[in-house]
């Protein structure tokens, strides 16, 4: 038995013997393993704990010291005002042409006017020109007279309203500016009665020289110009400046057109209604 024993000892050790090199080798080689693990397992640790490291942000905020307005709100009422319905002065071409004596070519244009006026208006139905039922006028008449008769010119239905008048007004001394005033009121009762109607307003004709130098007349040329200034600026009419062809250049009444020195030879007329005709189509 005990020799068995030290057979099978003797047979470990040169078994042991024949492979503790290898056993040796393994060990190392396992312990090395061991401690290359535990080496990265350190560094990844390491690692992780700067990646997860909170900075804290810097928190610095800028202060802004501007002062809050203390503007005090507008109060103001909104502008209530309802546009104005008036329509504007309406100018017509201006023709200029030198007087002559012509033919009377343009009297259709006319078969639904009315002229309303003094001594000018007064020739048409003396001269034959045009029928009295279309002329609404009186000897001296002023605009004031003319606004009297506004039943009368509102009964004409007319379509078109014709206004030359002004010159006897300024005959009693009143300024063009003072005349303008009563003159827009006659238009005014105009369009009341006659809605629908177009009003031409007619330049007011000047005189002579030798007319506005006699001492018992209140005109002067300078007056019919002011006043014809004003008339070419109201509103809701058609101008017509007439008296363009019928001054001399300094405003004054050509001589030919008249042998009183402020009314209108017949011979004219016909050129005065065909300018006025052409100035309105």
């Amino acid at each position: 038995m005990e020799m068995n024993r030290q057979i099978k000892r003797s047979k470990s050790l040169r078994t042991w013997n024949k492979y503790k090199k290898l056993v040796y080798l393994m060990l190392v080689v396992l312990l090395i393993i061991v401690v290359i693990i535990i080496g990265i397992t350190k560094a990844v640790g390491g690692k992780k704990e700067k990646e997860t490291e909170t900075t804290t942000p810097e928190t610095t905020q800028e202060t802004t010291t501007e002062e809050p307005t203390t503007e005090e709100p507008t109060t103001e009422e909104p502008t209530t005002e309802e546009p104005t319905t008036e329509e504007p002065t309406t100018l017509a071409t201006e023709i200029v042409k030198t007087p002559v004596q012509e033919e009377f070519s343009n009297e259709s244009f006319y078969d639904d006017a009315v002229f309303v006026g003094d001594v000018f208006v007064s020739g048409m139905d003396v001269y034959g020109y045009l029928k009295k039922s279309k002329l609404v006028y009186g000897e001296g008449w002023t605009t004031g007279k003319a606004s009297n008769a506004v039943s009368t010119i509102s009964a004409t239905n007319a379509n078109k309203v014709f206004l030359e008048i002004g010159l006897n007004d300024l005959n009693t001394g009143k300024t063009g500016a003072k005349v303008f005033e009563s003159y827009q009121e006659l238009v005014n009762d105009i369009k009341k009665a006659l809605p629908n109607a177009t009003i031409y307003v007619v330049s007011v004709f000047p005189v002579t020289t030798g007319f506005e130098a006699k001492e018992n007349t209140g005109v002067t040329n300078k007056e019919v110009t002011a006043l014809n200034e004003l008339l070419s600026t109201m509103e809701g009419v058609t101008y017509l400046n007439v008296s363009a062809s019928l001054s001399n250049s300094d405003g004054s009444l050509v001589d030919e057109l008249s042998s009183s020195g402020y009314n209108i030879k017949s011979t004219y007329y016909g050129f005065i209604l065909n300018l006025i005709a052409e100035m309105c189509q």
